[in-house]
């Protein structure tokens, strides 16, 4: 191997000689990265190790530059002396880089070239079909696969770019496949596997290394499979195991694939000591699967988008989330992923967490804190009564992710930037409120087959889609500001859903209806939204009244504040009371908690604010100054204080620009008021018509 020097803008020395090569590199005006050629003139693994290092951390990025092409292939940062980059699989005839980087204030570093070199030979792609197809011919080069010493394969390239590179199926002799290095050569992209075993029982793949094919190590419908101390880079997935048993996966890099190591429909797959860096999406993902083990693997940012990792659970049944051993040894960055399960009372506040998994737990509460890089920060599934607040979440795939739950409150949150910020399936009772929410790449909020929900009082702001609901039934989403969107507020398939009091400005699309039923869309503010205001594709199931349109053109003959003729939109849809200035007060009607059982006292905070310039005076009217609503969507029971309510009364009020006023009142749940339903909560200020000024709430009774 020959290895030279190249000019680069930023300053670094290279001592010595192949292999026992010294870099120094240092942070200087003109940067802090320097780089060299490699020219192997045998097949080998290369890496380097961190000698010393003043600064925050170095990076060792190597490419494949041959023909003119220029392919990342490894990633590492190194922290801390003695620690090693990836090891690569480089050939003998192919040209590469490496660049080093370091970061922090008057960084230097110096790192240590390393090379072993191996008898590795090119090999056409392997395919065994039966257990005396293990040959000399099927790159079969001895024995040592264990159980009276069967057959290893073993020191081979092999080019998949027209064909998996090895492929076992329907065996049950034991087989080592090690020491192989698979790629696609100067393909651009590949359907193949560097290994698929499918069908088989008792192999091994160690010391192994697989780059940009699909996927790394397919194992399908096998058991007694062990994937050792192996490299997959630019894989489009890693290690995917599926609808097999008994699987362990150990001490394996996956960096820079779209999907990291995966077991689905799989039932005791242990992964342990793995690294799992820069994955676009799972790092490890238990999808459908069972009893399953995690232990010591570690997630890290990194790759060519900077991606984070960590741990994902999915599946339809409890047993998918429940049944596994996940251990506060697996790590994102160096912080602890925390596995709850079965458990009642769970109190997670003010820690260092990687990531918060709860599976089939009660009365869970999740606060104060700080989650980043990582796939989902907090994940609920089967969880009834669950907290999450006063948390960060940031450089997320998704921030709060709930499923298969009851009665689930998210507030006061800062999520994002994130992929996704909160995504609500199948949760029967769920308040998200006074959380910011960006995801510059995908949904806000995601809503999806859920009921009684309500979106109160967030900023969403950013997103691909602010809010998008499908399948759902007796939504709220009152009082949030919506803006800088592609689209707003996206609804589909979904009935007994109020869109009331937001600021919707600034996105492509307002507000979408598509094939909903039993929607009242009233008081909003809409301003500049591009693509279009809003949309109603069942505008006769519908209601439009009382909204601000930033395009309105009618007048207002009687000053009452209200258009004269309707404002229409698509499709066939109008509003036929539209405003004529934005709405200068808002009320917001604020329990203590959402959920009560029987007998319980509900405390409701009532305010009205002055959000405009101009002082206002609300005149009241006798009849309705002391009332209180607790609805359901299909029926109404009106409140006042001769029958357990307290309000204040109310004839004339005067508020000033930027005051909010405060009334407090409780509420004892009472015998006509059933249990086991949901109800919404309120407050009516009536000035012209009342609807426009009302806050909204949801109470649970349980």
């Amino acid at each position: 191997m020959t290895m030279t020097a190249v000019t680069t803008v930023a300053v670094g020395e290279e001592r010595g000689t192949f292999p026992d090569r010294t870099f120094e590199v240092w942070k200087a005006a003109g940067g802090g990265s320097f780089a060299a050629s490699i020219a192997p003139s045998e097949n080998g693994m290369w890496w380097v190790s961190l000698e010393s290092l003043t600064g925050s951390s170095a990076t060792v990025r190597v490419y494949d530059v041959s023909e003119g092409a220029t392919k990342s292939i490894s990633v590492s940062r190194l922290y801390t002396s003695g620690e090693e980059s990836e090891h690569v699989s480089l050939l003998e005839g192919k040209s590469y880089a490496v660049k080093f980087s370091v970061a922090g204030k008057a960084a230097r570093a110096v790192l240590q070239e390393h090379f072993s070199g191996s008898a590795i030979q090119a090999h056409d792609p392997i395919l065994i079909q039966a257990d005396n197809e293990f040959t000399p011919a099927n790159g079969v080069v001895g024995g040592q696969g264990t159980q009276t010493d069967p057959y290893r394969i073993s020191g081979w390239y092999i080019n998949a770019s027209t064909a998996d590179g090895v492929k076992i199926v329907n065996t049950n002799a034991y087989f080592v496949i090690e020491n192989v290095l698979v790629d696609i050569g100067t393909s651009d992209w590949t359907q193949y596997y560097g290994v698929l075993l499918s069908g088989v029982a008792n192999g091994f793949v160690a010391q192994s290394a697989f780059h940009d094919v699909y996927c790394g190590v397919a194992i399908e419908q096998s058991t007694q499979i062990g994937v050792l101390s192996s490299t997959c880079t630019q894989c489009t997935f890693a290690i995917r195991v599926s609808g097999s048993v008994d699987v362990v996966v150990a001490n394996t890099v996956a960096y820079d694939c779209f999907g990291g190591m995966i077991a689905e429909h799989s039932s005791s797959v242990t992964f342990t000591g793995n690294a799992v860096t820069g994955c676009e999406i799972e790092g490890i993902l238990l999808d459908s699967s069972t009893y399953c083990s995690l232990n010591g693997n570690s997630f890290t940012v990194g790759g060519t988008y900077g991606f984070g990792d960590g741990i994902l659970l999915w599946g339809s049944e409890v047993a998918h989330y429940n049944t596994h051993d996940i251990t506060p040894a697996n790590t994102v960055e160096g912080r602890p992923i925390l596995y709850v399960k079965d458990a009642t009372d769970v109190l997670v506040e003010n820690v260092p967490v990687g990531q918060l998994l709860v599976a089939n737990s009660n009365n869970v509460v999740a606060s104060q804190l700080v989650i980043s890089n990582t796939d989902v920060a907090v994940q609920l599934a089967f969880v009834t009564s669950a907290s999450v607040s006063q948390c960060v979440m940031e450089h997320d795939s998704v921030g709060v992710v709930a499923m298969s739950s009851a009665m689930v409150q998210v507030s006061d949150c800062v999520i994002g930037p994130t992929g996704v910020g909160v995504y609500l399936s199948s949760v029967s009772g769920a308040a998200v409120e006074d959380c910011w929410i960006s995801s510059p790449q995908e949904e806000g909020v995601i809503v999806s087959s859920c009921n009684d929900v309500l979106l109160a009082r967030n900023t969403i702001e950013g997103c691909q889609e602010g809010l998008t609901v499908d399948y759902t039934t007796e939504i709220l989403i009152s009082e949030n500001t919506i803006t800088n969107n592609g689209q707003g507020v996206g609804i589909a398939y979904s009935d007994y859903v109020i869109v009331s009091g937001n600021a919707v400005t600034g996105n492509g699309g307002g507000v979408y209806l598509y094939s909903c039923s039993m929607a009242d869309v009233y008081g909003n503010v809409f301003i500049d939204n591009s693509w279009g205001q809003a949309y109603d594709d069942n505008p006769y199931a519908n209601w439009w009244t009382y909204n601000y349109w930033s395009d309105y053109a009618g007048i207002d003959a009687n000053g009452d504040d209200v258009g004269d003729t309707p404002y229409y939109f698509e499709v066939g849809a109008a509003d036929y009371a539209p405003l004529i200035s934005p709405l200068q007060v808002r009320v917001s009607v604020i329990t203590d908690r959402h959920w009560y059982s029987a007998g319980e006292q509900v405390n409701v905070t009532m305010l009205i604010a002055n959000t405009g310039a101009i002082e206002v005076t609300l005149a009241f009217g006798s009849s309705l100054q002391r009332y209180i609503l607790v609805e359901t969507f299909w029926w109404t029971v009106v409140y006042n204080s001769w029958n357990g309510i307290s309000l204040p009364v109310l004839t004339y009020l005067t508020i000033q620009p930027g005051e909010v006023l405060s009334y407090a009142f409780s509420w004892p749940e009472t015998a006509d008021v059933p249990s086991q339903e949901y109800y919404l909560l309120e407050g009516i200020v009536p000035c012209g018509s009342p609807l426009v000024l009302s806050g909204l709430t949801m109470v649970g009774l349980y």
